[in-house]
């Protein structure tokens, strides 16, 4: 993939393979190994409670960006 600004991936949705959303881009990070990261956040409902998670996808995941970012994996919350 040719380089990509921040500009054209924050705030749009990070899809999955399955077609799902699985958050919305926050900002380009930089990881300890120097690599670009996607910082993406998702908000999740228990019961009445709504909290904001955040968390890296290695700009490597990703497949494509237009309208929303696609990436090769798939991504799950769990529970902590």
């Amino acid at each position: 993939m040719s380089s990509i600004k921040r500009e054209d991936v924050i705030g749009k949705h990070v899809v999955d393979p399955e077609g799902k959303i699985v958050g919305t881009v926050k900002d380009v990070v930089i990881g300890s190994d120097g690599h670009a990261n996607l910082l993406v956040s998702i908000k999740v409902r228990r019961g009445s409670k709504v909290r904001e998670l955040e968390y890296t996808i290695p700009f490597s995941k990703v497949v494509s960006v237009g309208d929303v970012v696609l990436i090769s994996a798939k991504v799950r919350v769990r529970k902590v």
